[in-house]
C-alpha cells in the first residue's frame, strides 16, 4: 500500500509541476538564445521594412516618369 501511495504522489507531482522561475538556471541558460532570436527577428523586420520602402520608392518613381512621359507626349501632339 505504501509503494502505491508513493507512486501515486510522484504522478501528481509530475502533473502539477510549476514552471521554472525566471531566475532559475534553466531560464538563465536559455535567455541568450531568446535574446538572439529576438534580435534576429528584429533585424528581419527592419530588413522587410527597408524592402517595402524601396519598392514603394521605385513605384513612385515609375509613376512619376510615366506622367512625365505623358506630359511630353501631349506637348508634341498639340
Amino acid at each position: 500500500m505504501y509503494l502505491d501511495d508513493q507512486h501515486h504522489n510522484n504522478d501528481d507531482n509530475q502533473k502539477y509541476r510549476l514552471p521554472d522561475p525566471p531566475d532559475s538556471w534553466l531560464s538563465i541558460a536559455t535567455q541568450p538564445l531568446r535574446q538572439e532570436l529576438r534580435a534576429e527577428q528584429g533585424a528581419q523586420r527592419l530588413h522587410d521594412q527597408m524592402l517595402l520602402q524601396q519598392n514603394g520608392a521605385k513605384k513612385e518613381y515609375q509613376i512619376h516618369m510615366q506622367q512625365r512621359a505623358q506630359r511630353e507626349a501631349q506637348k508634341f501632339i498639340m
